[in-house]
């Protein structure tokens, strides 16, 4: 069991979560937060804090690191043992969350989230440079 909290600017945090239960189905534990200029950066590490368990693992992920998003999550994830914080979100980061089967172990928690990073990194292309993807002439229909 696992707890994924998506902190994203705007409304990116719907969409993405929007996207990813489109892909897996229904996602036990998935919260969904979203900031805007108007929010305070102590009711969001508040809102936080709400969601956070100490005895559940709780993946936190942002959209930008050293964004405000990031900021909160730090520090409302400061001294409690299974709490993580990823930043740099996109979909296969997130799908790679999902899957992943967490325990009370932080050194087997750890080592999940860094192969879910680098399953995020890897997903992204410059499409251009990859010939790969090219099978056919560009005006084709996908």
């Amino acid at each position: 069991m696992k707890i994924i909290i998506i902190l994203t600017h705007g409304e990116f945090s719907t969409g993405i979560a929007a996207s990813l239960r489109m892909i897996m189905g229904n996602i036990d534990n998935l919260f969904v937060m979203s900031i805007t200029l108007q929010d305070d950066i102590h009711d969001i590490v508040s809102r936080l804090k709400s969601i956070i368990s100490n005895s559940i693992p709780t993946i936190i992920v942002t959209d930008i690191p050293g964004g405000s998003t990031t900021q909160a999550a730090l520090k409302a994830s400061d001294n409690i043992d299974l709490v993580y914080v990823v930043s740099g979100l996109n979909l296969a980061l997130l799908i790679a969350l999902a899957v992943s089967d967490f325990t009370d172990d932080h050194m087997i928690n750890s080592e999940l989230i860094r192969k879910a990073v680098e399953e995020g990194k890897a997903s992204l292309y410059f499409i251009d440079d990859n010939d790969i993807f090219i099978q056919s002439g560009k005006d084709d229909e996908l």
